[in-house]
């Protein structure tokens, strides 16, 4: 009897378990993700405003943002299609499986619709067709070693590179000044106080996304602007590995891998330096100590919490040694080293409300850079000593600041509308400096430190309208700027503020494939920190006593496209006429010191010529642009008027041809040209002093490149191999910065899965 009652109740229990285990819920499906972007085939730029409608089980509508981006949360498992449809591409149609929990990402090509000479013309509404625009497809099959190679191949830019691979590389937009184009990563100014031009060799080319040369003046951009936009990261797993060597002595690698909303990119550059040269006289030299080294990385981080709400951070840094020639310009320096640190971090917050974008973003980053240069020095080869001027220069800067930003919804493309933007931003600087030159003869005029504070605020509006068979646009943009300068001991702080505009106009027909338009805007760029303030030497000093740079332009222009069959191609024609008021340039004293002053005025009149094309069946592109210009002092009376002003070539271009047997065999080349520059007739800078100066050049690079896919096509192998400077070994000779002349290069990519 007892042994019954103990069975019947494990018996029950048993029961109960099951039952309980039947009646629990079924576990729901994770929901997934579908986040894409959308391009055009032909240029690589977003495309906007394009419907898109997922049907299926989570049946939704919904349309391309300003980056040609789109996101879709909260997807059941299962296969769905995706219909996108624009009123200037062809349409498409995809179906997609949807796994559980997992988000999936796309970037899809939409082919431009083919027209014919009476179909209507679709003029891009974000952007003026003097712009031009770089995307990651185009980056990633190039053999570009930084931003300052991408760009070079742009209608309007000139690049001035420092000494070959590893070099520093600025630009000019359209006759500007290097220190006058403003560089944005990210929508953040890279640009420091002390009035640098920006180095595009140290933003890893690996981790962009896209670059955008705005050529024009624009408040707050007196020379043009190039913004520089990270790669945005969804989901999907890739990774990427390059590795290039050149002679003579330079070796260059990439690597970069992603997944999860993660993104890391890493690149290193490595010359020797100590290359031979064919001087001026025609007699064979070697470069001293041209040895360079640099490393760069960023880590980027993206995760979207709800269909509206996105954070995305990253962070960058940059480290450099190099040899001579230093911030002196002195002559090459067996023992002398420059180190450079450059870091930056930002922490964006995006919310879409539909009808616009709103972000804020806070920022921070710092630049530290030491040069050093010791008295005695043995020269390579001799026992002998030689002796120099001693030098060892700290410069230390930090910035830190918040922009919130509000962009209105992208107008449509074929009715009337208006949209507008805005943007407020505060920014903090600090420069330190010490310097001891000539065996410590120095004065400080700041004891070492200067502080910034600069706030704007910006008003962008646009609107489009159908009037008398033409379609037509307007743009205009208003900026209020404030800044103020102190240094410890200062009772009176410099300050100031200015207002600046820019009003773009844009028409073309409704029937036809061309538009015209034009622009007139003005700009302040505020005197830098390094010349209002820099600490009095035996070299140099500051003039407290300096008025900001003033710049005004007018533009204007015609663009043609054409598609017929698979024949595309694109023409753009823009002339534009600068003045700068109140240019700041170096000038001698009765001492022999080089100080900063403003000179009076500088006049660019230029006109730009751009044609780009392709044929499909062939695998051709093709490109290429000229710039004809006139850089002159317009100083009343001045006995120096209608000099040229130095840097500026008077015509400059380039010519890009790419072909291929098919897509994995495709041969380039590339020619690039400028007329003489650092003119003896100039006044305006000092390295015209010595009558130094840049015979016109031509230089030819050839290329081929052969791609393997491999496994199930999302692995590939890419060789490349080339020369570069074909016809010309002493392109850009000059005496403390010449370039090595011919170079011969190998390199390898490994890519899987895409990024």
């Amino acid at each position: 009897m007892s042994r019954f009652p103990a069975r019947s109740l494990a018996l029950l229990a048993l029961l109960l378990m099951l039952g309980r285990l039947q009646a629990a819920p079924t576990l729901a499906p994770t929901p997934a993700l579908l986040g894409g972007r959308l391009l055009d085939a032909t240029t690589g730029e977003p495309v906007i405003g394009a419907h898109l409608l997922l049907s299926g089980q989570d049946a939704r509508t919904l349309v391309s943002d300003a980056q040609g981006m789109f996101l879709v949360p909260n997807l059941q498992p299962g296969d769905v299609v995706l219909n996108i449809s624009h009123v200037a591409y062809e349409a498409q149609q995809r179906t997609l499986r949807i796994q559980e929990g997992q988000p999936l990402r796309i970037t899809l090509l939409l082919e431009p619709l083919v027209r014919s000479a009476t179909d209507p013309v679709e003029i891009r509404v974000e952007r003026a067709p003097s712009v031009h625009r770089i995307d990651a497809r185009e980056i990633d099959r190039s053999d570009w070693q930084d931003v300052g190679d991408a760009v070079r191949t742009l209608p309007g830019v000139l690049v001035y590179d420092e000494g070959g691979q590893g070099g520093r590389k600025t630009i000019s937009l359209r006759g500007s000044k290097p220190t006058h184009v403003r560089v944005r990563v990210d929508g953040v100014i890279v640009n420091n106080g002390d009035g640098e031009a920006v180095d595009l060799g140290q933003i890893p080319l690996e981790g962009v996304e896209s670059i955008e040369v705005h050529p024009s003046t624009q408040p707050g951009a007196p020379g043009g602007v190039v913004e520089i936009t990270t790669r945005h990261q969804v989901g999907t797993p890739f990774s990427r590995f390059s590795l290039e060597g050149s002679q003579p002595n330079a070796m260059s690698a990439s690597a970069s891998a992603g997944i999860a909303g993660i993104g890391l990119y890493l690149q290193g550059q490595r010359s020797e330096g100590d290359f031979r040269y064919v001087d001026e006289r025609g007699l064979e030299q070697r470069r001293i100590n041209n040895r360079r080294d640099k490393l760069s990385g960023l880590l980027r981080f993206e995760r979207t919490f709800t269909s509206a709400t996105r954070i995305t951070s990253s962070i960058s840094g940059s480290w450099g040694e190099q040899g001579s020639p230093g911030p002196l310009y002195q002559p090459p320096t067996p023992e002398a080293t420059q180190l450079e640190q450059r870091y930056r971090s930002d922490l964006t917050l995006e919310h879409n409300w539909g009808r616009g974008i709103s972000s804020a973003t806070l920022f921070a980053g710092a630049r530290n850079r030491s040069y050093r240069s010791p008295s005695q020095q043995q020269l390579p080869g001799s026992s002998e000593p030689v002796n120099h001027v001693p030098a060892d220069l700290k410069e230390e800067g930090r910035h830190a600041g918040i922009f919130l930003r509000h962009d209105g919804s992208p107008l449509p493309a074929d009715v009337n509308g208006a949209a507008w933007s805005s943007e407020l931003g505060s920014r903090w600087e600090r420069y330190e400096s010490i310097n001891q030159l000539s065996n410590g003869v120095a004065v400080s005029q700041t004891e070492g430190e200067v502080d910034r504070l600069a706030m704007h605020g910006e008003l962008y509006g646009r609107v489009q309208r159908f009037a008398l068979g033409w379609k037509w646009r307007a743009g205009v943009k208003a900026r209020y700027e404030r800044l103020r300068d102190q240094h410890p001991g200062e009772t009176d702080p410099f300050e100031d503020g200015w207002v600046t505009g820019r009003l773009h106009l844009q028409a073309g027909p409704r029937q036809g494939g061309w538009s015209m338009h034009s622009s007139v805007g003005n700009a302040v760029l505020p005197v830098p920190f390094t010349s209002r303030f820099l600490i009095e030497s035996m070299y140099s000093l500051g003039n407290p006593m300096l008025d900001p740079e003033r710049v005004e332009e007018f533009s204007g222009g015609m663009a043609l496209r054409s598609d017929l069959g698979p024949i595309r191609s694109a023409v753009t024609l823009d002339l534009y006429h600068r003045r700068t008021r109140d240019l700041i340039v170096w000038r001698r004293n009765f001492r022999g010191q080089y100080f900063p002053d403003n000179v009076g005025v500088a006049e660019a009149d230029g006109i730009v010529l751009g044609i780009t094309g392709s044929h499909t069946p062939w695998h051709l592109d093709a490109g290429g642009s000229f710039t004809w210009q006139q850089v002159h002092n317009r100083t009343h009376n001045s006995i120096y008027r209608d000099n040229w002003v130095p840097f500026q070539p008077a015509w400059y271009g380039n010519v890009q041809l790419g072909i291929g047997a098919s897509e994995r065999l495709r041969g380039n080349l590339a020619v690039r040209f400028a007329g003489r520059r650092y003119s003896t007739e100039s006044n305006l800078d000092p390295l015209t002093i010595s009558g130094g100066g840049l015979d016109p050049y031509g230089v030819l690079d050839l290329g081929l490149e052969r791609t393997i896919r491999m496994g199930n096509g999302s692995t590939r192998l890419v060789v490349q191999a080339g020369m570069d400077n074909a016809t010309d070994t002493r392109y850009e000779l000059l005496d403390r910065m010449p370039m090595p002349g011919r170079t011969y290069h190998l390199g390898i990519k490994l890519e899987r899965g895409h990024s």
